[in-house]
């Protein structure tokens, strides 16, 4: 597609905003008022209770059977910014709680994606706690119940008609679950889990300054700022230019001469540092760095993970250049294509996703970014603006077509 085009089809997506005249502060105030104005939840007292989330009193109660019997729980969080920061606001709270347990990051490259039945095998804990995944773990279902092993299952993801057979499942869009806010993040769901395990232990935790991770989370993960997602971030923005743990403070010293954080400065380059750590080395890395103890520590992993990220956009760079060669080469076929598929070599595999993303969002088209090695191939897909065939989208629909 030529640059051409491409302003062209910006316009068209612009245009709607372009053409509104506004003259005065009120009038921008109307209007946004007017966008949110049928919106139920518009203040953390507003906040749906824990209990609506179907599966979370079960939940609650086999935590609880789990700290009287002495026993350690194992959380089993995901390598993107949603993912470690859920499993950091779970761990923060099941140790507040007195609940013994330990974390299990999934390596990309080693493990794949989620929980697993090879990660399983790899556990010797008799509950374990999924965070932003599991909700398509079947055969790792299977499995822990096989092992005699608890597994809770909590995610926001798309489910299948089936779900697996877990000793609970929390996810606001499973069937029957009368829970409003269906599109929260995988940390939102942690913190309603936390929220409820907080009450059930009376552990007295701070669950509004957990709302800084929330707020960091929901950004990152760039689920639709409506409902409880636009209170998670608002107030969690609050919550991070006051808090005192180590990586808020260094968060603010970070984010410029007026020491206050944005929205747009979490989006630009606090969750692409967190993300950076599971794509270019090990999610540990950020997840220390939340959980961090001194801010002298906290300074050092964010330097890290800083380090990380550039290095992820150098390779980035590289990947989209070569992609975006290959549409070129195909100019006629792909400006009329609903999706642009292009596969390399040996292309890094943490970075093929956010590779996706750029293609999608300039060519507007399904994007899919596939890494081959030898015998075997990885690929990552994003939708465009417009989804698929110029209609609203859904790729995990695509492809369970497929």
């Amino acid at each position: 597609m030529s640059i051409c085009s491409l302003n062209n089809a910006t316009q068209r997506h612009t245009g709607m905003i372009c053409a509104m005249k506004i003259d005065s502060l009120n009038a921008l105030t109307a209007i946004f008022e007017a966008r949110f104005a049928s919106e139920k939840i518009k203040k953390l007292g507003d906040l749906e209770p824990p209990q609506k989330l179907l599966g979370i009193n079960e939940a609650v109660t086999r935590i609880v059977r789990a700290k009287e019997q002495g026993e350690t729980v194992t959380i089993v969080g995901d390598y993107d910014a949603d993912g470690v920061i859920a499993a950091a606001i779970l761990g923060e709270v099941l140790e507040l709680c007195g609940v013994n347990f330990r974390v299990l990051l999934p390596d990309r490259f080693t493990d794949g994606y989620g929980i697993s039945a090879a990660l399983i095998e790899r556990i010797d804990t008799p509950l374990v706690i999924t965070v932003d995944n599991g909700i398509s773990a079947f055969e790792a279902a299977a499995r822990a119940k096989a092992r005699g092993i608890d597994l809770i299952i909590t995610d926001h993801h798309t489910c299948a008609d089936a779900l697996p057979d877990a000793f609970a499942v929390i996810n606001p869009k499973q069937p029957r679950c009368a829970f409003a806010s269906k599109e929260l993040c995988g940390a939102g769901v942690a913190w309603y889990l936390a929220a409820a395990l907080n009450n059930a232990f009376g552990a007295g935790c701070d669950m509004k300054a957990l709302l800084a991770l929330v707020g960091v989370a929901t950004v990152a993960d760039c689920v639709p700022l409506l409902d409880a997602n636009r209170v998670f971030v608002k107030s969690g923005l609050a919550q991070l230019n006051r808090l005192t743990a180590p990586f808020a403070v260094v968060l603010r010293n970070e984010c410029g001469t007026d020491g206050v954080i944005s929205y747009e400065y979490i989006a630009f380059r606090v969750a692409p540092r967190i993300n950076a750590a599971g794509r270019m080395a090990s999610a540990a890395i950020a997840y220390d760095f939340l959980r961090a103890e001194t801010v002298g520590k906290a300074h050092e992993l964010f330097a890290r993970l800083g380090a990380l990220s550039a290095e992820r956009k150098a390779i980035e760079n590289e990947i989209v250049d070569a992609a975006k060669a290959m549409i070129e080469a195909e100019d006629e076929l792909a400006m009329n294509a609903d999706a642009l598929v292009v596969c390399g070599n040996g292309w890094h595999e943490g970075v093929i996703g956010i590779a996706a993303a750029r293609l999608s969002e300039l060519y507007d088209k399904i994007a899919v970014v596939i890494s081959t090695d030898g015998a075997h191939a990885k690929g990552s897909a994003r939708l465009g603006y417009r989804g698929f065939g110029g209609g609203e989208g859904d790729l995990y629909a695509l492809l369970a077509r497929c």
